[in-house]
């Protein structure tokens, strides 16, 4: 991504080797939902700060794992609960961050339509997780 390097952000990716080599889910929705998490911790991470992403398989339960990890503004537990609405929760005239704040309901419904789980792990000024659990059938 340009605001990537524009932003001169660290960014690490670590894929597990154990997920299969084809995997029974919708993957025009995964990616949707992946792209909105990286977008919003692009979006989120001020310049020279890290990004990070895990994605791994348990291959017992056949539950694809995704973690995307930044170190940008956090937000705040009386927020984390809304988070997943629609709309920013800066909702003040001189907004710092554009966009319409429809992304991570977005991503929250498509994880429900694949019947799995989105989770929000975050400390304002210290950055957030997102994680994300979809089950799979592997071929």
């Amino acid at each position: 991504s340009p605001q990537i390097i524009q932003k001169n952000l660290k960014t690490t990716l670590n894929i597990s080797e154990d997920i299969p080599e084809f995997i029974i889910q919708d993957a025009l929705r995964l990616q949707q939902v992946l792209t909105n998490l990286l977008n919003n911790a692009i979006k989120f991470t001020d310049n020279d700060g890290s990004i990070d992403v895990q994605i791994f398989y348990d291959t017992f339960t056949n539950i694809l794992t995704c973690n995307v990890k930044d170190n940008g503004i956090g937000i705040a537990k009386a927020d984390q609960d809304k988070i997943f609405g629609i709309g920013q929760l800066d909702t003040s005239v001189d907004r710092s961050y554009e966009g319409v704040g429809i992304g991570l309901n977005v991503a929250s419904n498509l994880v429900k339509i694949m019947k799995g789980k989105i989770k929000i792990k975050s400390i304002p000024g210290k950055g957030s997780l997102f994680t994300i659990e979809i089950p799979f059938d592997s071929k």
